[in-house]
């Protein structure tokens, strides 16, 4: 009876690992850089992002507007129905800005540490939609 719990435990492990393995395989958001940029009402880009997606979990984004280009690190996990998508953010950069002999901080865009999670809708392999607090975000999957 003991050792045909172990065994049910063993192959539970392993078919847990095979099914993490084809899901990350299976990521529609890994390869190649997405890409999404708001417009003001007068039609001139606000800013843009861009996010390229790890097999492993990882994910770097870019955010370019007047000014000031900022870089992000963290982790992400897609949840099971590929229907919403937990990111970390857990380093940025720059910090500063120096003009002139002066450096003023720059803090982060959004919370490091902190999980925040979003709608996601696979739209195809070339474009997701993203919900976030500021409203519906098209992803659009570069070369």
């Amino acid at each position: 009876m003991r050792h045909t719990r172990q065994a049910t435990l063993l192959i539970a492990v392993l078919l847990g690992l095979g099914t993490s393995r084809a899901a990350a395989s299976a990521n529609p958001l890994v390869g190649g850089q997405w890409s999404y940029t708001s417009y003001r009402s007068d039609g001139q880009a606000s800013y843009s992002m861009f996010f390229v997606f790890q097999a492993n979990g990882r994910f770097d984004m870019r955010i370019v507007n007047t000014g000031l280009t900022s870089d992000y690190t963290g982790t992400y996990r897609l949840s099971a129905n590929l229907q919403a998508i937990q990111m970390v953010y857990q380093d940025y950069s720059p910090r500063q800005d120096c003009n002139q002999g002066f450096c003023y901080p720059i803090p982060p865009l959004v919370q490091l540490g902190a999980p925040l999670i979003d709608s996601l809708n696979i739209i195809s392999a070339s474009r997701f939609e993203l919900m976030d607090a500021s409203g519906p975000m098209l992803f659009v999957r570069g070369r």
